[in-house]
């Protein structure tokens, strides 16, 4: 089994992927690598069960992804904090840092575009939208420069590089950003924009959301609409004893098939063309084992094939 699909394309280095893509595309018809609960890396072993990535986010965005899931929430009463969380834990990472590190990263690689996710975590603090917009304004507008973008239906990649874009889980601040409501399979939003929507699934039998992906894939990379396609490579476990690693890769463990190395299976069988499959959210992008696919690569490679050369 060649899993290495076409690995002449593996040259093009991942921190500056997008320069290679047609800038008149918009962002329904290219292929975006990202990462499921992004911040979580921090974690210790004793909280492997809800660990779902091993780089950080600018490890993370040198190695080609370019859509974050990230949740926030209000923690002190008082100030603008927005702390990064996962379940009820905090990710010891905040919204700040989420921004300057995209910013300063953007600033490196102005022709990538940076999608951010945001949910929301209720508490018993109720300024999230102002906390929000403090951060917008102190952390992504520098004189008249501003380091996110609205985006409707026909916004093209040349209108988007070098900016944040924001995909909306939060009715706090709908004004902002994509609106992408959590849960739905399928939505369409008052910009126009229709979304197909494979979501998390949380068991921890892998074998349905292996399959469902496997459609979705189908469906995307032979629908020529404008429909965006976003699916969770992934499924949720609040087992101790099958941990997302377990899921992602399998270590021996698992009696499941294991979701990245299913995917790989399925991108190698897709047609010798270019392809947009939408947003692949992934779990440990990168088996920890140095000797391990690099799923990023291969679902870029996914937009280069054959165009590499025209956009250099």
């Amino acid at each position: 089994m060649n899993l290495g699909i076409n690995k002449h394309v593996y040259s093009v280095a991942t921190h500056n992927w997008m320069r290679h893509l047609n800038p008149n595309l918009k962002l329904s018809e290219i292929t975006i690598p990202g990462t499921h609960c992004s911040a979580t890396y921090n974690f210790d072993d004793s909280m492997n069960h809800l660990k779902h990535q091993n780089y950080t986010l600018l490890e993370q965005l040198h190695d080609g992804i370019r859509y974050l899931d990230i949740q926030l929430a209000c923690t002190h009463p008082e100030d603008y904090t927005l702390s990064v969380i996962h379940d009820r834990y905090h990710c010891q990472i905040n919204f700040e840092q989420v921004l300057l590190t995209c910013k300063s990263f953007l600033k490196r690689n102005p022709t990538e575009i940076i999608c951010i996710q945001i949910a929301q975590r209720e508490t018993k603090f109720f300024n999230f939208k102002r906390n929000f917009m403090y951060h917008l304004e102190e952390y992504l507008i520098e004189g008249d420069k501003t380091y996110f973008s609205e985006c409707d239906h026909n916004t093209t990649l040349s209108e988007l590089r070098g900016k944040i874009v924001f995909f909306n889980h939060c009715t706090a601040i709908s004004e902002i950003g994509i609106p992408c409501p959590a849960g739905l399979y399928e939505y369409s939003n008052h910009l126009d924009q229709k979304f197909r929507i494979l979501p998390l699934q949380y068991q921890t039998e892998t074998s349905g959301q292996i399959a469902a992906i496997k459609r979705v894939i189908d469906e995307a990379s032979t629908n020529n609409d404008d429909t965006l396609y976003i699916s969770y490579n992934c499924v949720q476990t609040h087992s101790e004893k099958e941990t997302p690693y377990d899921l992602a890769w399998g270590n021996g463990l698992t009696a499941y098939p294991v979701m990245n190395k299913s995917l790989m299976v399925i991108l190698e069988n897709l047609p010798n063309h270019p392809a947009r499959i939408g947003v692949i959210l992934l779990d440990y992008y990168r088996n920890m084992d140095k000797n391990g696919f690099n799923l990023t690569k291969t679902l870029i490679e996914l937009n280069l094939r054959y165009s590499v050369k025209n956009f250099i």
